[in-house]
């Protein structure tokens, strides 16, 4: 039981890490070169999650979706996700403290 629980919860933690690290790469370097707010930047990134995830739902597999909310290692991957984007989760804080 434990090497399946094993597979399964790498199966979901290193798409998750992958993907979570791109998009962060990618919205860091969009941080230096277009010079957003953090709010801007927050809200776009939230969006390019959304829009990645709802593309491995619909062309990559529904089923591996479906484990995100169903299964303990699926939950790691939505987890996992935004765990890895430190530049969504530094801009989240500066909004927050912009309106607290």
């Amino acid at each position: 039981m434990a090497p399946k629980f094993t597979l399964e919860t790498a199966l979901h933690l290193i798409p998750a890490i992958v993907i979570g690290v791109t998009i962060d790469k990618i919205f860091r370097k969009a941080q230096r070169t277009y010079n957003w707010s953090p709010l801007v930047l927050v809200v776009v990134q939230l969006l390019a999650v959304i829009l990645v995830l709802y593309c491995i739902e619909k062309y990559v597999s529904r089923r591996y979706a479906k484990e995100w909310q169903d299964t303990t290692p699926g939950l790691f991957f939505s987890f996992f996700i935004f765990l890895v984007q430190f530049n969504f989760t530094t801009n989240l804080h500066k909004v927050v403290d912009m309106y607290d």
